[in-house]
């Protein structure tokens, strides 16, 4: 018999959420993988939609045939982490059948377990999720894997689904702010050549563990490129240009503009203003977040055919064409 972990939602989910929380899980493995990069096989996860309740199974057998016992508790901690953030509410984590005393003690170390019925079971607030410290720096960010909202989702599809869905896989990619490198390996999964940037020296560590081709991933900034003129077909721009300080906008859209090739496009994905809620649960500090959509299209109004490509209450998502 399987022995699993079950973590289940105490909230009133979309139909999308077991597709995101499945795809999220085996994302978590992966990125925190470093040391093992074996496929993670089908038969670990498991979902079943209930009302109001979603019961993800995860086999712990099959997990630990895969994993090393520190990728293992990474993975299941920015799981928990996700599956909260995902649901917006508690959650319940479930060992049954004779857990490894090391993952019982790990989840001890998260949150009060308690036994019953040859159970062991922990209720997990949402406050966990809140970031154990506010940093002034990226780099520092960082240095705190598990405190980073933005790794508590699956791959970024969102935002450059063209790229994915297009027959013609092919051309150069640079991936702006690549952070541990979880779109560039599916990118590159997809047959693209990927390059990457990141101002983190300690996520472009972990992210060069994790890629394809480590030496195409540098650390820099968007407003200095280090690449030659024209060297891309596109520019991925997930949570990169949203980041910068007003007055460094225009120097980094001015790079993307000379690393790309003629014609080139970039997707960009830049949060709408953000309330001072949201800015409160953030692990880094800042007085203000995100741009309007006028301000968004005024970035790329110079040498760029630009649009709004999705349309999305909190997101920017732009397709810029360079002329």
């Amino acid at each position: 018999m399987y022995r699993y972990f079950v973590i289940g939602h105490h909230t009133v989910m979309s139909s999308t959420t077991p597709y995101t929380s499945i795809k999220g899980f085996p994302f978590a493995m992966s990125v925190y993988n470093s040391k093992n990069k074996k496929t993670i096989p089908k038969s670990v996860f498991s979902a079943i939609e209930k009302d109001k309740f979603i019961e993800i199974k995860v086999h712990i057998d099959a997990l630990m045939n895969s994993m090393s016992q520190v990728a293992i508790e990474e993975a299941i901690e920015i799981f928990i982490k996700m599956c909260i953030r995902r649901g917006g509410g508690d959650c319940v984590f479930v060992f049954r059948f004779n857990m490894p005393k090391f993952l019982i003690r790990f989840l001890s170390n998260i949150s009060p377990i308690k036994e019953q019925h040859g159970n062991i079971s922990s209720f997990l607030k949402k406050e966990i999720i809140n970031p154990k410290n506010c940093y002034k720096s990226m780099e520092k960010v960082h240095h705190h894997l598990l405190d980073i909202p933005w790794n508590f989702t699956p791959i970024d599809v969102d935002g450059f689904e063209p790229l994915i869905n297009t027959n013609d896989k092919k051309g150069t990619i640079l991936d702006l702010g690549a952070g541990f490198g979880r779109n560039a390996m599916f990118l590159e999964q997809h047959g693209y050549d990927v390059h990457g940037i990141d101002i983190s020296s300690s996520a472009i560590k972990r992210c060069k563990n994790l890629v394809s081709n480590p030496e195409k991933f540098h650390v820099s900034c968007a407003t200095q490129l280090p690449f030659a003129k024209e060297t891309f077909h596109y520019v991925v721009d997930i949570g990169c240009i949203h980041c910068l300080q007003d007055n460094e906008v225009s120097v980094a859209i001015d790079e993307i503009y000379r690393v790309l090739k003629p014609k080139g496009v970039i997707y960009s994905r830049i949060f709408k203003p953000r309330s001072a809620k949201w800015l409160s649960v953030q692990p880094f500090k800042t007085s203000k977040f995100g741009y309007t959509t006028e301000q968004v299209l005024q970035f790329f109004q110079n040498g760029f055919q630009a649009n709004i490509w999705k349309q999305h209450s909190d997101i920017n998502y732009i397709f810029a064409k360079k002329d």
